[in-house]
């Protein structure tokens, strides 16, 4: 142990009296009684973690000889000696202080001067006082030899002496909190605080700490709170008691900007929310915030891509790290040319079309983008069948149009034989052809599988007989008819087309013309019945129930002059003496004659009566010009006389103008094909011509005056006088 002595001097005294008067008062505490010495220490209350000066004083409480020559004091753990102690004794000079660790040793040199009883000795000494409160205890020893280590000596009856020392804890605790949203950290002076990672120090009462700010690279400070701190300098604080103090760290911010670019419109929004643009194209967003953006073009534009942060046409991501802009482009689509197709259904069937647009019938035309592939595709109705396209398609099967220009189609269907659809047609309950008439389940009105219709047309059927003959000048009843029909039944009526041309004044034969359409529009035969308007001589009745009946050569009834005696009675009238007919011409060429045309058996064309007049009443005949349709050489009252004759005689509505035109000359026409037999075969005719010449004249003149008994000459073959008839 190294040895240090130190010699009182005036310095010393002057030193001892500062620290008396730095420090408080010290209170001597003693643990034990006194017997043989006692020892105190000055202060006995200090503050935690200083460092103080302290006196420990011996007392020789011995009353007799013996003095303290050496003593030591032991240091409790948590002091630590700072400085070399001082010993004092009034004048007493020539001691010594030996330490060792937490030991402080002291003795009298020898010739020194010792501690007499009743009198007392002190030593100074500087430590650091521990940082925890609480109570400590120094232990005095006094001994009665010399020398800093009193081992063999006499040792004080009171030795382990001791003495407590109060270590006040009078620090105060500083407290630093982070906030925000952002990073930094915050530092002391004196060290102490380094926040982050040590946010809490104690200090000494009265300690002025400076706190430092400084925020991370993606933060800013925004300043101080607490303790009467504020702004984003420097925060100084006086620990008086204990504080805390915030640091604000916020993530900085940056600006995003949206814009919309282009011909069309859209929107685009993000996610965190905050744009919605077009209304709200700008929001501030925190450093490294990761923003999805998604842009939504309106109904007819298309978004064409991003610019700016971003680029293509997918979603758009950018990360908050700068202030930073988009651009969203919506554009007009440029529409594509259009072409028109139109569909035509001949027959009964339908089309339709992929992609759809055509529904033939009801839709027939679309309009398709330009190059569009259109199948078209065809449905026969029942009864029907697809016959096939044409136009843009052809063939049967299915038609596929390239839209590169306007086109049309045309779908043809055809029906199929009645006899052969599969469809009950005349809702007999026999379908189509199935080997005759007679074969189960065969449509009695299918004669082949090619037939086409399973209808039988209704068989008209006059009543009373036909010809029917009316004695001239009664009243005429039209007896009617009635028609018979597979499907709709027997005894129909039947309409009458026309009975008025009947004339019962005047002898001849009239037509009444039967016509009839089943429920399926099926038409009868056209039946004709004859009215024979004859005189009473000559009708085949027994008109004066005498008996016997008309005038004949192997006789008749009596009273019948002749066969145009209208009378059977027995007293005929007298016949008018008749006309003397002109001599006979021979037949002209071309247009018809000049003249009269002569028949055989004397009579001759040209030797006219009026019209309706009967033998015995200067009977004479009716036409005796040639005509011919649109000729300038006709007659126009022998026209005029021939239209009076077909109103009277076929019922036609012929006007009475002297015109032979294509009226009267259909009506001729009708004439001559219903007296064909008279007109028609001498020229080995089956056609009527409309040439009014030599058979249909005879006719016609033998129909107004029947006993003229005119004959046809000999004929010129018709293809040799093609102007004849």
């Amino acid at each position: 142990m190294k040895r240090t002595i130190f010699s009182k001097t005036a310095a010393f005294a002057t030193l001892l009296a500062l620290v008396f008067s730095t420090f408080p008062a010290i209170q001597f505490a003693q643990a034990g009684p006194v017997k043989k010495f006692s020892a105190s220490t000055s202060p006995t209350t200090v503050t935690a973690g200083s460092i103080r000066q302290f006196t420990v004083t011996f007392t020789n409480n011995i009353n007799s000889d013996k003095e303290i020559k050496s003593g030591r004091v032991t240091l409790p753990l948590g002091f630590a000696l700072q400085n070399p102690p001082v010993p004092t004794l009034g004048e007493v000079t020539n001691w010594e202080v030996c330490t060792a660790g937490s030991e402080i040793q002291f003795g009298r040199n020898h010739g020194g001067t010792e501690v007499a009883p009743g009198s007392s000795f002190s030593v100074t000494f500087t430590a650091n006082v521990p940082s925890t409160g609480g109570s400590y205890t120094f232990v005095a020893r006094a001994f009665g030899n010399d020398s800093c280590s009193p081992g063999n000596g006499e040792e004080f009856e009171t030795n382990l002496t001791p003495i407590t020392v109060i270590v006040q804890d009078t620090t105060k605790t500083l407290t630093v909190t982070k906030a925000g949203t952002g990073t930094g950290s915050v530092t002391s002076t004196p060290i102490g605080i380094n926040c982050g990672v040590d946010c809490t120090e104690n200090y000494n009462e009265n300690t002025v700490v400076t706190l430092t700010a400084t925020p991370t690279s993606n933060s800013d400070f925004n300043g101080w709170s607490g303790a009467g701190c504020s702004g984003t300098g420097t925060c100084v604080v006086t620990m008086d008691a204990a504080k805390s103090v915030t640091a604000t760290f916020n993530l900085k911010t940056y600006l995003l900007s949206v814009a919309l670019g282009g011909s069309g419109t859209g929107s685009v929004t993000s996610a965190p929310a905050g744009i919605s643009c077009a209304s709200d194209c700008s929001e501030t967003y925190n450093h490294g915030t990761v923003v999805s953006l998604t842009a939504t073009a309106d109904l007819g534009s298309t978004f064409a891509g991003w610019s700016g942060a971003c680029t293509g046409t997918g979603s758009c991501s950018v990360t908050m790290d700068a202030a930073k802009s988009v651009t969203a482009t919506f554009n007009v689509p440029t529409p594509p040319d259009m072409f028109t197709l139109d569909v035509a259904v001949s027959g009964s069937g339908s089309v339709t079309s992929a992609p759809a647009g055509i529904n033939c019938g009801s839709d027939c035309t679309e309009d398709y983008d330009e190059n569009t592939i259109v199948t078209l595709t065809a449905l026969a109705d029942l009864g029907s069948t697809f016959a096939g396209w044409s136009g843009a398609c052809s063939g049967t099967g299915t038609c596929s149009v390239t839209m590169d220009a306007a086109k049309s189609v045309t779908a043809t269907f055809t029906l199929l034989p009645q006899c052969n659809n599969n469809i009950d047609d005349d809702d007999d309950g026999d379908i189509d052809y199935n080997g005759g008439p007679d074969e189960e389940d065969s449509d009695s009105g299918c004669s082949s599988p090619e037939d086409t219709s399973e209808n039988e047309p209704p068989v008209i059927t006059p009543t009373g007989s036909n010809p029917q003959v009316v004695t001239l000048g009664s009243s005429y009843t039209e007896l009617g008819a009635t028609a018979n029909d597979a499907e709709d039944g027997p005894n129909l009526v039947v309409t009458v087309i026309d009975s008025s041309a009947v004339n019962t004044a005047v002898v001849g034969s009239y037509s009444v013309l039967y016509n009839f359409t089943d429920s399926d529009s099926a038409p009868a035969v056209q039946v004709t019945r004859t009215i024979d308007v004859k005189t009473a001589c000559a009708d085949g009745v027994d008109n004066d129930q005498d008996g016997l009946t008309d005038f004949n050569s192997e006789g008749g009834d009596p009273g019948c002059a002749d066969a145009s005696d209208n009378s059977e009675t027995d007293t005929p009238p007298v016949p008018e003496t008749p006309s003397t007919p002109s001599a006979p011409q021979t037949p002209p060429a071309g247009n018809g004659p000049p003249g009269g045309i002569s028949f055989g058996g004397g009579a001759v064309l040209g030797a006219s009566t009026g019209p309706g007049q009967v033998l015995g009443e200067s009977c004479g005949l009716y036409l005796n010009k040639h005509i011919r349709l649109g000729s300038s050489k006709n007659d126009n009252e022998q026209v005029k006389k021939l239209q009076e004759f077909l109103n009277k005689k076929m019922g036609t509505n012929l006007p009475v103008t002297g015109f032979y035109g294509p009226m009267s000359l259909a009506a001729v026409k009708a004439f001559q094909a219903k007296y064909g037999d008279e007109i028609l075969k001498p020229w080995g005719l089956s056609s009527p011509t409309g040439l009014v010449y030599l058979s249909t004249l005879k006719h016609i003149n033998s129909l107004e005056c029947p006993d003229l008994g005119l004959e046809l000459p000999t004929l010129i073959p018709w293809s040799q006088n093609p102007n004849a008839q």
